[in-house]
Order: structure tokens, then C-alpha cells, then sequence
């Protein structure tokens, strides 16, 4: 059931850039960090029950990789810069969640390669230089498929290794108080919950189980507290939705179910999960320019409602057809 995990936290990252005033700014955050446990997750267990870490394997897994992230991006780059280019919808912008053109070579170019519009190690983001928003996670997920494909989860020692400098490298930052920022953007932030997906991997038949409904709820809990400022959004309610996503996805990875509808609809909504993450900004804004400025509710349900849109079209004319490219070279 991860497809339907996915696409609530893409739900969640849209909630708090297009209704920040309702949900906080902080709230897409721990969506972003959970997609990295699934991410690590995922990786690794395909790496190593489907590739392996031939030069061969290694091979068909990054081009799988590729074939996953970068159509579906560069199409919706490329519908974002049309929207731009025709309504001037996406400007240089003066805060770091609104879309704009690139301007100069290097922006275009890293746009387009998707590799450096996150800025390094443990530089924050001062300025996003991403037509499509949220890309700069995509920068940081390239990063982490290339560290796996060279056998940082290959094991349970290794990975356990991994997992304990990202634990000290975290500790550390938070000693140091470090702001939010560093905490977040960088790809030193990003591997503690990288390396807890990879975890996942290798012990999810030994974790304790918990209550799915329960952790479900005290994870809501924990965006509704962070958001109204119950709960320190950027220090407390980061890492303990961190850990919480830890244990949903452990146990939604034990649950199978024999409904073929179910699996189709959660396939569905996982596929729909990456296009909506990547183009609800422009989404938004497009409605803003089209029905003028309206209550962030109003916004949201309208660039909700296009992304979904959009996310339906791309399924459908162009990640139906390279999933079977992506069949053969899994297959070998």
C-alpha cells in the first residue's frame, strides 16, 4: 500500500505550498523526508533482489532510474515553461517557493539535468533556481540512487554503518543548532531518512509491529500540532514525524492484499504521486492567474484539482508506454 502512502504525503507537500496560512509552511517537510524512507527503501530492494551490483545490474538499474524520473519531468518542465513563456506565470520570484524562468545557462542547464539545483553537502537552498519547485528533492534523490547503486545498502552491516554516521552527522547538526534549513535542504540532511528506508530493507521482518491506525492518527496529530504551532514545526514535529513515517511505511510494507481493484488503485495513485508533487506550483499559480486571487482553500482545491489533471495525462501518454521499456530492462 505504498502508492496510496505516496500520493497522501504529494497531498500533503501541495497542502503547504498552496495553503501555507491553514497548514503551515513546514508541513510538506516531513512529506518530503518520508519520501525519502520510501525511496530508501525502495532502492535497495530492488538493487539487490532484482540488479545486483554487477556492472551490468548497476547499469540497468540507473537506466530504470532514468527512464523513471526524467521523461515525466522534462514533460511537465516543459508544459511549465510553455504556461511561462505564454502567461508569464512563473517569475524570478523574491520567496523561495514560487516558480520563475530560468534565466541564465547554468539555470537552464541545471533545470534541465535536474544535478545542482540543490546547491551541495550541507548548503541550504538560499534561492531555488527550479522552474518546477519541488525539483530540488529530485536533485537530492539522484544523488542517494547513485550512493546505493555503489553499495551504501548492499548489506545489513553496511547499511547499518550508513545508517549510524547519518544518526551522528543529524545529532550533530542539532548540537551545533543548526537551523532548519541545514537540517533539510542538504544531501546530509537527507540521509538519515534514506538510510532508515534502507533499514527498512533489511529488517522489516523483525520489527515489532504497531498499530497502523494509530500511527496513522499520531502522524496526522503531529502535522496538525506542527502546523498551529503546538508543536515546534522545524525541531520536534520534524523528527517525530520522521520516525513516525518510519513505522507506517514498516508496517504498510507488510500488508498485502488479494483485492485486485485495491492494488490498481493504489498503483494508480502512486504513479499520480510524482507528476502532482513535481507540477502543483505551477498548478496554483495557473489558477491564480486564471481566477485571480482567491482564499487559499480556493486555491488549493483548484490547483489540486488541475495537477490530478495533468498527473492523469502524463500516466497515461507517456509513463504507460516507457513502462514497458522499463519492464524489459528490468527483466534484463
Amino acid at each position: 500500500m505504498l502508492g496510496t502512502w505516496r500520493f497522501f504525503l504529494a497531498i500533503c507537500v501541495v497542502a503547504s505550498h498552496l495553503c501555507p496560512r491553514v497548514f503551515g509552511v513546514h508541513f510538506g517537510s516531513y512529506a518530503v523526508f518520508a519520501f525519502y524512507i520510501c525511496s530508501g527503501y525502495l532502492m535497495t530492494k530492488i538493487i539487490n533482489e532484482t540488479y545486483g551490483y554487477s556492472i551490468l545490474g548497476v547499469a540497468r538499474f540507473i537506466l530504470n532510474r532514468f527512464l523513471r524520473i526524467y521523461p515525466t519531468y522534462w514533460t511537465l518542465l516543459a508544459l511549465a515553461l510553455l504556461l511561462g513563456a505564454v502567461n508569464g506565470l512563473l517569475i524570478r520570484a523574491t520567496v523561495w517557493t514560487a516558480p520563475y524562468m530560468p534565466i541564465t545557462m547554468q539555470d537552464w542547464l541545471k533545470n534541465l539535468l535536474i544535478i545542482g539545483l540543490n546547491p551541495g553537502l550541507t548548503t541550504p537552498i538560499e534561492s531555488n533556481p527550479a522552474a518546477l519547485t519541488t525539483a530540488w528533492s529530485l536533485s537530492v534523490e539522484l544523488i542517494f540512487y547513485a550512493l546505493i547503486s555503489l553499495g551504501f545498502s548492499r548489506s545489513r552491516v553496511v547499511t547499518i554503518i550508513w545508517f549510524a554516521c547519518s544518526l551522528v552527522v543529524t545529532c550533530a547538526m542539532i548540537f551545533l543548532e543548526y537551523d532548519f534549513a541545514h537540517r533539510y535542504f542538504p544531501f546530509a540532511a537527507a540521509s538519515l531518512p534514506f538510510s532508515m528506508g534502507a533499514i527498512l530493507h533489511w529488517w522489516r521482518p523483525k520489527l515489532p509491529s504497531w498499530s497502523l491506525g494509530c500511527l496513522l492518527l499520531s502522524f496526522i496529530l503531529i502535522l496538525v500540532l506542527g502546523a498551529n504551532g503546538t508543536v515546534n514545526s522545524t525541531f520536534a514535529g520534524m523528527y517525530i514525524a520522521l520516525f513516525l513515517s518510519f513505522l507506517i511505511q514498516g508496517e504498510l510494507i507488510k500488508v498485502s492484499c488479494a483485492n485486485t481493484k485495491i492494488k490498481e488503485t493504489d498503483n494508480i495513485l502512486g504513479d499520480l504521486s510524482y507528476p502532482i508533487f513535481l507540477i502543483h506550483m505551477v498548478a496554483g499559480f495557473f489558477a491564480v492567474a486564471i481566477v485571480g486571487v482567491k482564499t487559499d482553500l480556493w486555491i488549493l482545491g483548484l490547483g489540486l484539482c488541475t495537477s490530478m489533471a495533468v498527473g492523469f495525462l502524463v500516466i497515461t501518454f507517456i509513463e504507460k508506454p516507457i513502462k514497458r521499456i522499463r519492464a524489459q530492462v528490468r527483466s534484463g
